[in-house]
């Protein structure tokens, strides 16, 4: 319920961090995946995600890490002192936006609801598309299941890996 609500009542100091951070994604010609906000050591920790088609280095983290610290520092939308932490997606990247899920159409995906949806709130199975804000998949069982954008608490890429000998 936490995540639902943090969409309708967006966190104002995060919303913030988010625009700085595409800023400073965009500057570097990367794609800002996702921007999370946690605590580490009774710290706000920023978590910023980026991607590019070629793959993320070392060295892109660091760029924007440099680039969205030094724009934080100038805009100051933090009381306190904070962690900034900046990171590829991973193998089994956060699907968030419309074009997330357009983009990964025929990839393994796991989804998690809100609500139950015939007696269950996870899912697991491929994209077979997306639009109107709906989510096409295809189950691993066979069925075809649609969910509105609306009702997706959580999904993600799903890496299925090859069973053991």
């Amino acid at each position: 319920m936490e995540e639902r609500e943090a969409q309708r009542d967006p966190n104002p100091v995060l919303k913030t961090i988010e625009n700085l951070a595409a800023k400073a994604v965009k500057q570097i010609g990367l794609e800002l995946v996702d921007v999370e906000w946690k605590t580490s050591e009774g710290k706000p920790l920023i978590v910023v995600y980026i991607d590019s088609d070629e793959g993320i280095s070392l060295e892109h983290c660091q760029k924007v890490s440099k680039s969205l610290g030094d724009l934080l520092d100038r805009e100051d939308p933090l009381p306190s002192s904070y962690y900034l932490e900046v990171s590829s997606p991973g193998i089994e990247r956060r699907l968030k936006k419309e074009s997330d899920f357009e983009r990964f159409v025929g990839k393994d995906i796991k989804v998690k609801t809100f609500n139950k949806i015939n007696d269950s709130r996870n899912f697991r199975g491929v994209i077979k598309g997306f639009s109107e804000n709906t989510l096409t998949m295809l189950l691993e069982n066979g069925e075809e299941l649609k969910i509105n954008i609306a009702d997706i608490a959580r999904a993600n890429l799903w890496y299925k890996q090859a069973p053991r000998r």
